[in-house]
């Protein structure tokens, strides 16, 4: 009876959304691709987990696919001549070279977004999959890229402020630690209305 309830109502709802005009085009969702890799991606040289892409300003998706791989190309050259490791993937596909700090890998994908000859936040923007939980103990946040360095919630929120300010990045999925609902609720009240905020390790 279920089914047959089910599927009723969903016939209905199909037929009254195309008289009432309420269907469009179906569209493909923008891709978000990662860069480089880090935290347990990429046998933990960075802190973050990932710095992705997003092609927003493609026309189509054709063009997303061409810019992503021209910036992924550029990328692994850069590191390369940088002396890094431009081959190294880690378990997603990002490279994993053994960087300096959380913020140089950022510096490093800005840098291939325009030798691939396009613009960063106007044409591609950044995202981040910090995964917070992995250096979350104890209440602090332990940054072994960083020098060492322990922030308060407060102070990685101020961290992920200053970097939404220097670079054009769009989202950030699990800024804080899935545990960390005080600093949640600070996090979502300094960057809520500036970027998308993710849950995946908070949700799941």
């Amino acid at each position: 009876l279920y089914q047959h309830i089910r599927a009723q109502l969903v016939a209905w709802c199909r037929s009254n959304g195309h008289s009432e005009d309420l269907f469009s085009e179906p569209t493909v969702p923008l891709p978000m691709t990662n860069m480089i890799s880090g935290g347990l991606h990429a046998g933990g040289n960075l802190d973050f987990q990932d710095v992705l892409i997003m092609p927003v300003g493609a026309p189509d998706y054709p063009t997303c696919l061409e810019w992503i791989v021209r910036v992924y190309n550029q990328l692994s050259k850069l590191l390369t001549n940088d002396g890094y490791e431009g081959w190294l993937v880690g378990d997603e596909g990002g490279y994993g070279p053994r960087l300096t700090s959380n913020r140089q890998a950022v510096e490093f994908v800005i840098r291939a977004i325009q030798a691939a000859g396009l613009i960063p936040g106007d044409q591609v923007t950044l995202a981040l999959d910090v995964a917070a939980t992995h250096f979350y103990r104890d209440g602090l946040y332990h940054l072994n890229a960083e020098g060492g360095q322990v922030l308060t919630a407060d102070q990685m929120t101020e961290r992920l402020c200053d970097w939404v300010d220097d670079f054009p990045i769009t989202s950030i999925e699990d800024g804080l630690a899935e545990d960390d609902w005080d600093g949640w609720q600070g996090l979502n009240d300094a960057l809520g209305d500036k970027v998308e905020l993710v849950g995946d390790d908070l949700f799941t």
